[in-house]
C-alpha cells in the first residue's frame, strides 16, 4: 500500500512540472520611456531610455 502511495504521488509531482513547462514567453523591444521629439533632442536618451518586457504569452 505504501509504494501504491508513492507512485500515485510521484505521477502527480511529475505531471504538474510537465504542465508548468508549455509557458510561451513573448518579448517586447525598445519600448521608449519619452516621445521622440524629446529623444531625438539627446542621444543619450534615445540609446538609453529604452525598456524591454519578457512575459508569458499564453497566461
Amino acid at each position: 500500500m505504501d509504494k501504491v502511495k508513492t507512485l500515485t504521488l510521484f505521477l502527480i509531482f511529475w505531471v504538474t512540472l510537465t504542465n508548468a513547462q508549455n509557458i510561451v514567453y513573448q518579448t517586447v523591444k525598445d519600448i521608449k520611456y519619452y516621445d521622440d521629439s524629446i529623444s531625438n533632442t539627446n542621444a543619450y536618451i534615445k540609446e538609453r531610455c529604452t525598456l524591454d518586457i519578457y512575459y508569458p504569452k499564453n497566461k
